[in-house]
């Protein structure tokens, strides 16, 4: 006759393993955690190197991932925030992780990408980074330095469209864009980034 021994298996660690941390610009943080996790109240909270306190808000929480807001920090520092009311799925107590993030030292705007459609006459213009404005203006150029009329039709955190008259398919241009600043940053600027008007 034969006889098992009883299989223990230890209960998960309750304090979650941090996968990445990424600061996304205009405050917004986002943490990923290796295991799923689960929260009861959710809290967090965050200072800088001398021990101030800054406003956080919860912006999103899902089985792997939180994401935050915090107002009014500053470029070039590093924070730590601490997350309570969080815990390893399946693990029987809640608990509290902690972390750091680095805000950028500049708060450049940049364009990422350019997309013309020849049958609307539009630019779709995507930022790198997440932007806001002031009075923008957008002026188009080609290689002689002619003008072409334009007018923004819609804008976004982190792109616009431009309506565009007289582009030719397959020629060079450049498109410039004032009063657009990092969410970051307090000067507002113009960027620029030539492009090929081909239609996809």
């Amino acid at each position: 006759m034969f006889s098992f021994a009883p299989v223990a298996y230890a209960a998960p660690n309750a304090k979650p393993d941090i996968e990445d941390i990424e600061y996304k610009s205009g405050g917004r943080v986002e943490v990923d955690f290796w295991s799923k996790v689960s929260y009861k109240s959710p809290k967090v909270t965050v200072k800088d190197s001398s021990g101030k306190s800054y406003s956080v808000r919860i912006t999103d929480r899902d089985n792997d991932e939180i994401d935050f807001k915090v107002n009014k920090i500053a470029n070039g520092k590093t924070y730590t925030f601490k997350i309570t009311g969080i815990k390893t799925r399946g693990a029987s107590k809640y608990t509290s992780v902690t972390g750091k993030f680095a805000t950028p030292k500049t708060a450049s705007v940049t364009i990422k990408d350019i997309e013309y459609d020849a049958e609307d006459r539009e630019l779709s213009v995507d930022f790198a980074q997440r932007v806001k404005y002031k009075n923008p203006k957008a002026t188009i150029k080609d290689s002689s330095g002619k003008v072409y009329s334009s007018r923004i039709v819609e804008r976004d955190s982190d792109d616009m469209e431009i309506r565009v008259n007289g582009l030719k398919v397959g020629s060079r241009y450049t498109v410039y864009i004032s009063g657009v600043s990092n969410r970051d940053a307090n000067s507002y600027k113009t960027v620029s980034k030539t492009f090929i008007a081909w239609d996809d």
